[in-house]
C-alpha cells in the first residue's frame, strides 16, 4: 500500500499514534551538522518510537514509507517521530553556482 493511501485512510494507525517526540538532554545545531545528547531513558523512549513506527511501515505494508525524524527551531530540543515518503534513488547533486559575469565596460 503506498503512503499517501495509508494517510487518507480515516483513523489508520498512524494517526492514532501521532507524531511523538523525545526531550534531549542536549541537542547542538549548526550548518553542516547537529549533535544529539540523550540520557539512557530517554535513548530508550526514542528507540520505542523509532521502532513503533518501523513496525506499522512492515505491519502496513508500506512499500513508499520511511520513518522520519525531526527537529524544529533554533532553541527546541525535541526530537519528533513520524512517517514520510521514501526517497526513491540517490541524492541530487545541486547544480554548480553560475560564475559571477563581470562585464568590462570599455
Amino acid at each position: 500500500m503506498l503512503l499517501s493511501d495509508f494517510l487518507n485512510e480515516p483513523n489508520n494507525s498512524h494517526a492514532e499514534q501521532g507524531n511523538p517526540n523525545v526531550t534531549c538532554n542536549a541537542l547542538y545545531k549548526a550548518e553542516e551538522n547537529f549533535n544529539c545528547y540523550l540520557t539512557a531513558p530517554q535513548a530508550i523512549e526514542l528507540a520505542r518510537n523509532l521502532l513503533q513506527k518501523a513496525q506499522l511501515i512492515l505491519d502496513e505494508e508500506l512499500t513508499n514509507a520511511a520513518v522520519h525524524l525531526w527537529n524544529v527551531g533554533r532553541d527546541n530540543e525535541k526530537l519528533s517521530c513520524g512517517l514520510n515518503k521514501a526517497r526513491i534513488g540517490p541524492r541530487r547533486k545541486s547544480k554548480p553556482v553560475a560564475p559571477e559575469v563581470i562585464e568590462d565596460h570599455e
